[in-house]
């Protein structure tokens, strides 16, 4: 499954500009999370925590590459730990052929919010 990084800012939603290392160019805007969806090529309607895609930015327009941390490391800082724990999930469970449906990711997430409530 191809995985996507979103950014989700705080703050108007029409500031999109980046400078040219994929820094947000105002201070207005600083990112509140990184998000992870599945994407070919672009994002699906919910990360793997279930968050609407519609007002992220994606952090590149390609996809995480095969190998690569799904969170680049500059938001490292930020990136959800459900979104985390998914794409661990996910990655652990075998072929990406049998991980690609909306309700997959949808349980995984589901399974980590449940993780995250009984370990704190």
């Amino acid at each position: 499954m191809d995985l996507i990084a979103l950014l989700e800012l705080d703050g108007p939603m029409n500031i999109r500009i980046l400078t040219a290392d994929k820094q947000p160019a105002t201070l207005k805007a600083p990112v509140v999370r990184v998000h992870v969806a599945a994407g070919t090529p672009t994002p699906a309607q919910l990360t793997l925590c279930g968050l609407s895609t519609r007002d992220m930015q994606p952090d590149s327009p390609h996809p995480v590459a095969p190998g690569d941390p799904w969170c680049p490391p500059r938001w490292h800082r930020h990136a959800c730990p459900v979104c985390d724990t998914a794409v661990t999930s996910l990655a652990g469970s075998g072929s990406p052929a049998d991980t690609t449906g909306p309700g997959t990711a949808a349980t995984t997430a589901d399974a980590a919010r449940k993780g995250r409530r009984d370990t704190g």
